[in-house]
């Protein structure tokens, strides 16, 4: 799988955090060291910021990101600020 979806559906499987709150994620919302990744309120479920411990398999993905000048997403799509959005092309590639 190429990125980001690839490192999408790792850090799904290996965070448990849903599709959106992964595709979202910005380098501002990681701490320094990879340690704890806070989702705000308003891209969770209950609209209450989530603190979200990161595993070293999960911190070893993230060190893969590379950080586009000016996107905020760790996982952007093909325009800079926006986040990956060909779903249902990469599905398919799965199978």
């Amino acid at each position: 799988m190429s990125p980001p979806y690839g490192r999408i559906v790792q850090l799904l499987m290996l965070s448990g955090q849903r599709l959106n709150e992964v595709a979202l994620m910005g380098w501002d919302e990681l701490n320094e060291d990879l340690s704890t990744w806070t989702i705000p309120g308003d891209r969770t479920k209950n609209g209450a910021p989530h603190l979200v411990p990161i595993s070293a398999p999960v911190a070893a993905i993230l060190r893969t990101c590379p950080r586009v000048s000016g996107d905020p997403l760790v996982l952007p799509g093909n325009r800079l600020g926006r986040p990956f959005s060909a779903w249902s092309k990469s599905k398919l590639a799965l199978a």
